[in-house]
């Protein structure tokens, strides 16, 4: 951790937060119905774990 320079860190954030703003959005589509539960799966399948 401590060779990592402040632009490669601000990198890393950026993408955790985007990835969790993606499975976040894919929860509320399902919770409102306009997903289903087989759609959300395939699509969170497909979101990198970060």
């Amino acid at each position: 951790m401590e060779n990592i320079t402040y632009p490669e860190f601000d990198r890393m954030v950026k993408s955790i937060i985007e990835t969790n703003s993606i499975k976040n959005q894919l929860l509320e589509m399902f919770n409102e119905g306009r997903i289903t539960k087989e759609m959300l799966d395939e699509l969170m399948k497909n979101q990198p774990n970060e």
